[in-house]
């Protein structure tokens, strides 16, 4: 009889376990100077019924540094090439000041850091 009523109740086991966070921080230098400080990258979160631009950026980007993360853990060194590296190089030129000449980013899960770029001009 348990197993019938199991049907109709579902299981909520994917909140069992949480991963460790992903995050991408950026550095950028104005061009004549040394690298600044480390910043951490953040998607703004916007609620919306209806519209929710904002909302689905932040998913976007976050199932982006995912991917990334996976694509570089079973890559065998050509990393720099793939489409992801390339999106995430298109993030962190997003997130940059106008004064910006060069920059660089990395990505770390849980704090480890898992992901270091080349430095890259704007």
């Amino acid at each position: 009889m348990m197993q019938l009523l199991r049907v109709f109740f579902p299981s909520w086991k994917f909140f069992d376990e949480l991963a460790p966070a992903t995050a991408i921080e950026l550095r950028h230098s104005d061009g004549a100077g040394e690298f600044g400080p480390w910043t951490r990258c953040e998607c703004q979160h916007a609620r919306g019924i209806f519209i929710n631009a904002q909302g689905n950026l932040a998913h976007a980007c976050q199932s982006l540094l995912e991917t990334a993360v996976r694509e570089v853990s079973e890559s065998s060194g050509s990393f720099g090439t793939s489409v992801p590296y390339r999106l995430l190089v298109g993030l962190a030129r997003f997130q940059l000041p106008r004064e910006a000449r060069r920059f660089q980013f990395r990505v770390s899960v849980g704090g480890d850091e898992a992901l270091l770029s080349a430095e890259h001009e704007v």
